[in-house]
């Protein structure tokens, strides 16, 4: 009789450590699960990047977004700061969204003459009337610390103050 139930206790335990080894060994998710609505920010022309880009020069910028699902509203907004003016176009879009459907803000904008300014873009959608996700991209502009910094590692000096030449 207990040899019985040791038996019943052994194929138990080999039946709920299968069932629970074949739920582990399923494998890790293949990808993050995406947002509903994605947004980004980039210069119009192709070529011009943070380091091509001069101060005060103008600059024509495309901020996109895309839904994964159909909203009854999408609102895209683009803000600036940091001294980055606004020489045309606009900076806001409002309107439905369909499934996959990009939509486009397009303006221009000047580099700031000193410092680092950036551009914000938001995606919000609103669905089932209530919910409301957002998504953001940022794009930084002008020479800030980051420019500082580059030229301090190119100026390194030894002891004697000799130029320090790395390759």
């Amino acid at each position: 009789m207990r040899s019985l139930h040791f038996t019943r206790a052994m194929i138990l335990a080999v039946c709920v450590l299968a069932a629970g080894s074949s739920v582990v060994m399923a494998g890790p998710i293949s990808r993050k699960p995406m947002l509903p609505v994605t947004v980004t920010i980039g210069p119009t022309m192709p070529g011009v990047n943070e380091d091509t880009l001069q101060p005060g020069e103008a600059v024509a910028f495309t901020v996109k977004a895309t839904t994964l699902a159909d909203a009854s509203e999408m609102h895209l907004e683009a803000k600036l700061s940091g001294g980055v003016e606004l020489v045309a176009g606009t900076l806001e879009w409002a309107g439905p969204a369909i499934k996959g459907e990009e939509k486009q803000l397009s303006f221009t904008v000047r580099v700031p003459l000193k410092g680092q300014g950036s551009i914000k873009a938001t995606a919000t959608i609103v669905r089932e009337g209530k919910r409301t996700v957002k998504s953001t991209a940022q794009y930084v502009l002008g020479r800030g610390e980051r420019m500082k910094k580059k030229q301090e590692y190119q100026q390194k000096k030894d002891s004697k103050g000799r130029d320090i030449v790395e390759y």
